[in-house]
């Protein structure tokens, strides 16, 4: 069980950090203030089981393990989110860029 993080998380998780509550002079909404409104609750994810398949139009269809996602290269950006229900987060995402992913598989 202590595999399973909430989906969330993975961006902690990923980072290997603590919570960051400013970046570069912009403040972050703490993860606690995050409305959760999803209808099935808090979704969990075994970073050990977690498989992304990468397959269609692409030359090199495959199957990346969270280990191997957390070798791309990382990119950070603060994106401020505003939700049609109304309310607003402010984070800092970070992670692998798509097109890193897309051009590891190569796209037809």
């Amino acid at each position: 069980m202590k595999n399973l993080v909430p989906l969330f998380s993975l961006l902690c998780l990923c980072c290997g950090a603590h919570e960051l509550r400013e970046y570069k002079g912009c403040r972050l909404t703490p993860v606690a203030e995050f409305p959760e409104s999803s209808i099935k609750g808090p979704q969990y994810v075994d970073i050990n089981k977690y498989r992304l398949k990468v397959v269609g139009l692409v030359e090199r269809p495959r199957e990346f393990t969270y280990d191997e996602l957390k070798r791309f290269p990382r990119h950070r950006k603060v994106v401020t989110l505003h939700c049609v229900e109304g309310w607003s987060v402010t984070a800092l995402w970070e992670g692998l860029l798509l097109e890193d992913l897309l051009s590891e598989v190569g796209v037809k």
